[in-house]
């Protein structure tokens, strides 16, 4: 189970306790809770939040900000090595920890899973634009000319899709990508 912005579960003490016991009875069974905060000192600040974190078999940190670093490097128990990377990580950059493995790594999305979820304001109005270019075309964000209807209506009041009959080659889609690459020296 995900949990996205969990630090408003954890904000009420009701539903934190609820939390730490179902993440108690997720480990018991095999399965997982994940806890997604962009900000982990917000997990760290409450009684229960620490204890949902000492309950978890692994964690994932990614890029922590300086007046963070050192309440997560007491949690977690950071290197300076650790610690260094953190603050330095790029888009992507990640430490695992598992028990007492520790692994940096490069989470790297394909260009369908980036377009996919990219909440990039510049990315989503360069996809936007290439739509009302052409208001009866639909960007296909995989970039496949596959038709997503199966998975989903992702059309929006706009008149703005994900996918793009009209354009099976999927050049809004690359134009956008080149955009994107070009702001973001990729």
């Amino acid at each position: 189970m995900v949990v996205d912005e969990a630090w408003q579960l954890l904000a009420s003490t009701e539903a934190a306790s609820w939390l730490l016991k179902f993440a108690k009875l997720l480990r018991k069974r095999w399965a997982g809770l994940s806890l997604v905060t962009s900000d982990v000192d917000d997990v760290l600040a409450t009684d229960i939040g620490r204890r949902v974190i000492a309950n978890s078999a692994t964690q994932i940190l990614m890029r922590q900000a300086p007046q963070t670093i050192a309440t997560v490097a007491d949690a977690f128990r950071l290197t300076a090595g650790e610690r260094s990377m953190l603050l330095a990580a790029a888009c992507g950059d990640a430490l695992l920890l598992a028990g007492n493995v520790r692994a940096a790594f490069r989470c790297i999305a394909s260009e369908n899973e980036y377009w996919a979820s990219t909440t990039n304001p510049a990315e989503l109005a360069a996809l936007a634009e290439a739509a009302e270019s052409d208001p009866d075309s639909r960007v296909d964000a995989w970039g496949d000319g596959g038709d997503l209807n199966e998975f989903a209506d992702l059309s929006t009041d706009d008149g703005f899709e994900y996918f793009d009959d009209d354009d099976p080659d999927g050049r809004a889609v690359d134009r956008a990508v080149d955009d994107r690459d070009q702001n973001t020296g990729r």
